[in-house]
């Protein structure tokens, strides 16, 4: 799409039309944009429909996946364009899987879990893991990462200090290697635990056992370095928080087990540890379960969303800091469609593609351009072309529209300047330093200019004509 100039009306029609643009394209992508979201502890991942991954929140390891560090308190796109088709994080890094079916990482490095090397401390960039094809799924661990290979089996990297790699060692591993012979579902990572079911719906458990996430009975602190089984039945999603753990059954009843100090395990009880597991309530309409490091996200087959455990960020999303140890109504909407609970911080996506956080925003990692906890739902911003213009007066450029270049002025004001421009995908068209920026390049469209420097972040819409 571009502008082409009337005969008559002169500016006044030019005026117009760009303003139909920008409504058309906030009607268009506002909230709707979305395919699912992650939390980890500083910061937080999205993928977009158009298969790109956006990240926000603190860069403290090269997490948010650009050549140029720098904390975001807004959705920012990733270097990798597009082309992903999910996206894993916890803590500080992050795997994603391509349409080709290679597996790629960013993020802190210290164990190999970003690259399956630990030549670098901290990679900052997608960078591919290994050369294989065949992967359909990823899952960041606490240090550790996991992806399943279309032939079911499953593979780790990284740490192992407590078995978490179930190989049958404590030896951390640079290359992805195979765990067991096993066909699997899907994997759950907490803190230093695994909880896993098979392709036959068996469930099963490793790594440390310290308050007895494992489920096996056991309330001795021991350390499982082989998948072991806990139950014999069918099972089809699991989830795993900083010590506690969480399974749904192929009837929809919801069981739990492990550390319940904050009661995250939803029982309505003070006991602090479960150690098999119990089934919570009554209901047989669960269908999706996350786990943070102390709470707990579940979503009902009413698309209703709940939630319990520790609050003190409000990361129950229920408008205050209570902790809670039965599951809680968050809200009164039925369209909630996904959840994922980060460290001390919740996510969940709606079903016009929205998405919404709340809890610990300290570093920004809840994208909404703040550094303020939310005890309630918050929408994260889709697409900037649809975010509130976060304009500082002092920051302007011209001209709007622009031909050939852009003058910011104001930037005497602040120090550390990084100026980018993205296009309407998000595609990064423009890095640099410099108050003046030449556009004979860019071809005709509507952009998004971000002036960053320290905490302080400038967007503004202009369009090339």
């Amino acid at each position: 799409m571009f502008l082409r100039k009337r005969r008559s009306g002169g500016k006044n029609d030019l005026k117009k039309a760009i303003g139909l643009i920008f409504m058309l394209y906030a009607t268009v992508l506002a909230g709707q944009c979305w395919d699912g979201v992650q939390g980890g502890t500083v910061s937080a991942v999205g993928l977009r429909q158009d298969g790109t991954i956006w990240t926000w929140g603190l860069d403290d390891n090269g997490q948010l996946g650009t050549a140029e560090s720098g904390n975001a308190l807004y959705p920012s796109p990733s270097d990798g364009g597009p082309g992903w088709l999910s996206v894993s994080m916890q803590r500080h890094c992050i795997i994603a899987l391509k349409s080709d079916g290679t597996i790629w990482g960013w993020g802190l490095n210290q164990y190999g879990q970003a690259t399956g090397d630990v030549g670098e401390a901290s990679v900052v960039v997608p960078t591919q893991i290994g050369t294989n094809q065949d992967w359909q799924q990823v899952i960041a661990g606490s240090n550790q990462s996991y992806a399943i290979r279309t032939d079911g089996t499953l593979w780790g990297w990284g740490d192992n200090t407590e078995g978490e790699l179930g190989t049958g060692n404590y030896n951390a591993a640079g290359v992805p290697t195979q765990i067991g012979t096993a066909s699997w579902l899907s994997i759950a990572t907490g803190m230093h635990h695994i909880v896993g079911i098979q392709n036959n719906g068996t469930l099963w458990a490793w790594g440390l056992d310290s308050n007895g996430q494992l489920g096996n009975g056991s309330a001795v602190n021991t350390v499982t370095n082989t998948p072991q089984q806990i139950d014999a039945g069918t099972w089809i999603a699991v989830a795993a928080g900083g010590a506690h753990s969480l399974a749904l059954r192929s009837d929809l009843t919801l069981w739990s087990w492990g550390n319940n100090n904050s009661g995250e395990l939803g029982l309505g009880v003070s006991t602090p540890y479960i150690y098999v597991p119990t089934q919570v309530g009554t209901g047989n309409n669960w269908v999706q379960i996350s786990a943070g490091f102390q709470h707990t996200l579940g979503l009902k087959s009413d698309g209703s969303l709940w939630s319990w455990g520790g609050n003190a960020n409000g990361q129950l999303g229920l408008g205050n800091t209570d902790f809670q140890n039965l599951p809680m109504r968050v809200g009164v909407d039925n369209n909630w469609v996904k959840i994922a609970a980060g460290t001390l911080s919740s996510f969940a996506m709606k079903s016009d593609n929205s998405i919404w956080a709340w809890g610990l925003n300290a570093q920004g990692q809840l994208g909404d351009g703040t550094t303020q906890d939310r005890y309630v739902p918050t929408n994260v911003t889709c697409e900037l072309l649809s975010s509130p213009d976060r304009t500082n007066p002092q920051v302007t450029f011209y001209p709007n529209p622009a031909t050939t270049d852009v003058h910011i002025h104001g930037l005497e004001q602040l120090d550390g300047i990084k100026v980018e421009i993205v296009d309407i995908t998000g595609r990064k068209v423009h890095s640099g330093t410099s108050a003046h920026i030449r556009l004979e390049n860019l071809p005709r469209g509507v952009y998004i200019m971000k002036i960053t420097a320290d905490t302080k972040q400038v967007c503004k819409k202009f369009v090339k004509s």
